[in-house]
């Protein structure tokens, strides 16, 4: 899944590209004085005429870093704004690049070194619980897509009806094998266990680095399931390497808390709200185009994502909820708190606040139609 965002990290190698005033070329005949001054007063015009329109194709866009903590289709609309211009109409340049984590994503926003980041919800929560001054200033999906992967061997021997609750189907993995890369992984399966009315340490855990490598050892039997995100889990699908049993926002609060975002810090924000009003804006747009266009989207995810088909994007694009125009509600935050809460990320007590750990206000809904 990092192919996309690598082929976004290659345009920092590139210049800006410069908008280019079309040139005129005029052949004139100099036949008496009069045509002669005729020719002068067009020339002039002519010269008006080409200034003008350099003016106007040169506008200047300001620069901003967007780091990204994860390459997974909730966070596409970053890459959406920016494959479809919506940045730069905007006024905006943008570069994106992929961090390890959201706790080098919050350092490189304390330090300036970059002025948004795509992260959690939790993350924003814990951010905010560590004193650092960072809202979010758009978000980029609703509903946890997290979904429990289960190989075709397993289901197999643990048959479960297609039709039978969440509760149901994770009760028959008690005592499977699990691959475990993530605190977010972990706080899954830990909730899993719950809902199927076992114990967490009936799970037969391997942890790892990679969601590749978690596919590798499905693949080669050595663990029974694990938690991934659209389009990976589509893909394992369509190989017939096994199915999702279960995807989070089956359960409780899964569907509806705010779950990818985009942050900035608030001193940023307050010296610079023309630009994170580009950016939340930009973003926006690229939300609306991804829930109300998905045919013309599917394309534009398959560049995005080489190696993924158009039929698994569509699948994925299918179970990912994009907000209209970017826009939050404090119910949805409360329902991530309750989430992240019950599954031990965050600590009881915790709030997410408008205006302090979450804002709208940056979002132009009169540019978004």
């Amino acid at each position: 899944m990092s192919l996309y965002f690598s082929s976004l990290s290659s345009d920092r190698k590139r210049s800006v590209r410069h908008f280019r005033a079309a040139s005129l070329v005029m052949a004139l005949s100099v036949l008496t004085l009069s045509a002669c001054g005729s020719s002068s007063s067009s020339a002039s015009s002519t010269s008006k005429t080409t200034s003008a329109s350099s003016s106007s194709s040169a506008k200047t866009l300001t620069p901003a870093t967007i780091a990204l903590v994860v390459n997974v289709l909730d966070l596409a609309p970053v890459g959406v704004a920016q494959k479809e211009g919506f940045f730069k109409k905007e006024g905006i340049n943008a570069k994106v690049e992929v961090v390890q984590g959201s706790s080098v994503a919050d350092s490189a926003l304390a330090a300036g070194t970059v002025q948004f980041s795509g992260v959690s919800s939790t993350a924003a929560v814990l951010a905010n619980a560590k004193g650092l001054p960072l809202e979010s200033v758009v978000t980029t999906n609703i509903g946890n897509t997290i979904q429990m992967f289960v190989s075709s061997k397993w289901l197999s021997s643990h048959p479960v009806p297609s039709s039978a609750s969440a509760d149901t189907k994770l009760a028959s993995l008690k005592g499977a094998t699990i691959g475990e890369l993530s605190s977010s992984d972990k706080a899954v399966w830990k909730l899993a266990a719950k809902y199927g009315g076992f114990s967490y340490s009936n799970f037969h855990k391997i942890s790892f680095t990679s969601i590749s490598a978690e596919a590798a050892a499905i693949k080669q039997g050595l663990i029974d399931a694990f938690a991934a995100s659209p389009p990976s889990t589509a893909q394992l699908t369509a190989e017939g390497l096994g199915s999702v049993l279960v995807g989070v926002s089956n359960l409780p609060l899964g569907a509806s808390q705010v779950y990818d975002i985009v942050l900035a810090s608030r001193a940023y924000a307050k010296s610079h709200p023309s630009v994170v009003k580009g950016v939340a804006t930009a973003v926006a747009m690229a939300d609306n185009f991804l829930r109300d266009h998905p045919n013309k989207a599917v394309p534009v995810l398959v560049s995005l994502f080489p190696g993924f088909t158009a039929s698994e994007l569509t699948t994925s694009l299918k179970e990912t909820q994009f907000p209209k125009n970017g826009l939050a509600t404090q119910s949805d935050w409360n329902d991530a708190i309750k989430w992240n809460v019950e599954t031990g990320a965050i600590p009881s007590g915790s709030t997410a606040k408008q205006g302090v750990v979450w804002t709208n206000q940056y979002i132009n809904t009169a540019a978004l139609g």
